[in-house]
């Protein structure tokens, strides 16, 4: 959200956001990139409904005042229930808009763009959770398509380690190493971690692509079969069976649609809680 002006500085901002936020697998939309709706306002709004992170840009490079337009967007999205969003100041302008005051925001500066972006946009992405903060450690798990096995690694460890006493906050995430089309975790997936917590804890799970970002961060890499190890750093990536003193591979459960499938996921799941659950130790001890 943001001046639709061709300027030096705007397109240097918006080639900083998509740079940084691309290193997490986000993708940056404009709604002049393309047209879905014969009006202005509908194909902002089909662009504004249709993400799940916001980034509005207050500048003056092209005025001395803020654009309502931006502020009508903002508003917009925050009235959809959108809490995610990125007040992104030139800190050249003296205020935000009446409305917006009170809301936190970052600052940039339009003669330092690309640095100053960066780092607004980074610490931005530590504040929700994307990136990684300084105080935490993350031990991220990999399977092939991210549906099924890493999805369910990602919710027993959260399960096992709930409410335990650490030395430090510790995060749990999990990748696909090759995307394909799913967006969600599989049906099978979903059904066997229901029926071991009585609760649907994948509902929510959304396929993380594989990139730059997470893997950096990452203090900790557990695949689920060597042939996904090729091109993750060697320094912190181990077969999970191998990490927690076991053999062998994590078998995949996938296809899920078959007579076979809910005896696949669950054996599945019975061998990654016998990895991880009883192994706390070995975790807390590889990551101080």
């Amino acid at each position: 959200m943001m001046r639709f002006e061709d300027t030096p500085v705007n397109r240097e901002v918006v080639a900083e956001v998509r740079a940084s936020l691309s290193r997490y697998a986000i993708s940056v939309l404009r709604a002049d990139q393309q047209s879905y709706a014969d009006s202005p306002w509908e194909n902002v709004r089909l662009y504004m409904d249709a993400c799940d992170l916001g980034i509005a840009v207050f500048d003056q490079t092209a005025s001395r005042d803020f654009n309502p337009n931006v502020s009508l967007e903002l508003g917009y999205m925050m009235a959809s229930g959108k809490k995610r969003l990125l007040l992104l100041k030139d800190r050249n302008l003296p205020r935000l808009p009446s409305d917006l005051v009170g809301h936190l925001y970052k600052e940039f500066d339009p003669n330092d763009v690309a640095p100053t972006v960066r780092l607004a946009t980074l610490s931005w992405l530590r504040d929700i959770g994307i990136a990684k903060s300084a105080a935490q450690k993350l031990v991220l798990f990999v399977s092939h398509g991210g549906t099924c096995r890493c999805a369910m690694s990602k919710i027993i460890a959260r399960q096992a380690f709930a409410g335990r006493s650490l030395p430090f906050s510790l995060r749990f995430e999990s990748m696909a190493a090759k995307y394909g089309n799913a967006v969600h975790a599989s049906n099978g997936a979903r059904q066997a971690i229901q029926d071991a917590f009585g609760d649907d804890l994948l509902q929510s799970h959304r396929v993380m692509k594989r990139n730059e970002g997470i893997i950096e961060d990452a203090d900790l890499i557990l695949v689920m079969e060597e042939s996904l190890m090729p091109g993750l750093p060697a320094g912190k990536t181990r077969l999970i069976t191998e990490f927690f003193g076991d053999h062998g591979t994590v078998q995949n459960p996938w296809p899920d649609g078959d007579a076979g499938a809910r005896d696949r996921y669950r054996d599945c799941l019975t061998q990654l809680r016998s990895l991880i659950e009883p192994h706390p130790d070995t975790l807390i001890q590889a990551l101080t």
